[in-house]
């Protein structure tokens, strides 16, 4: 599973805004790597993976509670 999969795991189609929200960093940045220029940092990757993979089913759940965390 790559970050991209990982991330609309864990909060829909719409995975932009909150994946950004939690990184803390601009949504134009996540759009950028979206597209191909760039990619995030290996420890945003990393998490967002693992945690979408340990949740299964519950990956909108936990989506949901990592982005009320931030």
């Amino acid at each position: 599973m790559g970050w991209q999969e990982a991330a609309r795991r864990l909060w829909g189609d719409d995975w932009i805004a909150p994946l950004a929200e939690v990184a803390g960093i601009n949504r134009r940045t996540v759009e950028r790597w979206k597209a191909g220029d760039g990619s995030p940092r290996e420890i945003i990757a990393d998490t967002i993976i693992m945690l979408a993979r340990r949740s299964g089913a519950d990956a909108p759940v936990a989506g949901a509670v990592l982005r009320r965390m931030v």
